[in-house]
Parts: C-alpha cells; sequence; structure tokens
C-alpha cells in the first residue's frame, strides 16, 4: 500500500532510468534490475529513496518542505536495498547534501555511459591498464633501446610479462 507521501510510480521510474538501472552510490554502483525466471518479469532490487524524509523525524527530516517537494524528483534518489537501508539507518553520516552529491554523479556516470565514455575512476580498469603497457612497450620498442645495457633480464622480462597482460 502507498504512503500519501511515496512517489509517484512515473516517478520512481524516471529515477531508476536516469541513473541506468544501477544504485547511485558511488562506491555500489550494482545494478537493481535483471531477468526473473518467467520470462515476461524482471527482478527489481532497487529503491526510490527520499533524500528528505517523507515522514516527520524520518532521516533527514525537514519540517519546511512541502508535500509536493517531498514527492518531487529532486527530493528522491535511487538506490539498491542495501543502501537504501545504510542511508537510512545512519542519516547523519549520510546527509541530504551527501545523497544530493550521490544522485548528480551517478546521472553523470550514465550519461557518460551512453555516450560511449566511461566515468574516470570507475572506467574500464583492465582496458586502461592495457593501454597504458601497450604504450609502454612502444616507448621502450625503439633503437635508443637495444643497445646491451637495455637488454638487461629484468627489462626483457618486464617486456613479456606487459605482452602476456595485454593480450588478456
Amino acid at each position: 500500500m502507498r504512503r500519501p507521501n511515496d512517489f509517484p510510480k512515473p516517478v520512481v521510474e524516471l529515477f531508476a532510468r536516469r541513473v541506468g538501472m544501477k544504485c547511485s552510490n558511488p562506491n555500489c554502483r550494482k545494478p537493481t534490475s535483471g531477468p526473473h525466471t518467467d520470462s515476461n518479469k524482471h527482478v527489481n532490487i532497487g529503491v526510490a529513496a527520499h533524500i528528505v524524509a517523507a515522514s516527520p523525524g524520518g532521516p533527514r527530516a525537514d519540517q519546511a518542505i512541502s508535500k509536493e517537494e517531498l514527492r518531487a524528483p529532486e527530493n528522491g534518489i535511487w538506490l539498491c536495498q542495501s543502501c537504501g537501508k545504510l542511508v537510512d539507518s545512519d542519516d547523519p553520516r549520510y546527509t541530504a547534501d551527501i545523497l544530493r552529491e550521490w544522485k548528480r554523479l551517478a546521472e553523470e556516470a550514465a550519461q557518460l555511459e551512453i555516450e560511449g565514455r566511461l566515468p574516470p575512476g570507475k572506467a574500464n580498469v583492465r582496458e586502461a591498464d592495457r593501454q597504458r603497457l601497450k604504450f609502454a612497450r612502444q616507448c621502450f620498442d625503439r633503437p635508443a633501446f637495444q643497445d646491451e645495457f637495455q637488454r638487461e633480464a629484468r627489462l626483457k622480462i618486464w617486456i613479456r610479462r606487459s605482452v602476456i597482460l595485454l593480450s588478456l
């Protein structure tokens, strides 16, 4: 049963879609939707959480906010169930400002993913490492580095390892 200050269903769907159906906690980013055994259904482990509590005395409550503002898209964030429980259980730590920043970062990350760019720090680290190793290998694969001093065993091992890593 829906409570009077719950988000309308279209707003809940908006939260989820604006962050690519992933938890907005930047340290989590767990997918919140997936397949069900019934091909006509899906599993959802995401929740539309209030940034400012919908009920008096709730986490991050603010009596100055109207009912309309409580139900507005600006007052909600999409989280997995674990992170939703976490932020409501320790509201002094997870302030409204922190949750708004999480929301902003999650929407920015989703935008970067849609554009084909991955968010900084959360990018495909493996691919980034491959590119760095490839660049380093190319730097050493030049005539200036082909004398006996540069052919020491450690350098050869390092280059061989980078080749192996690049092939993964």
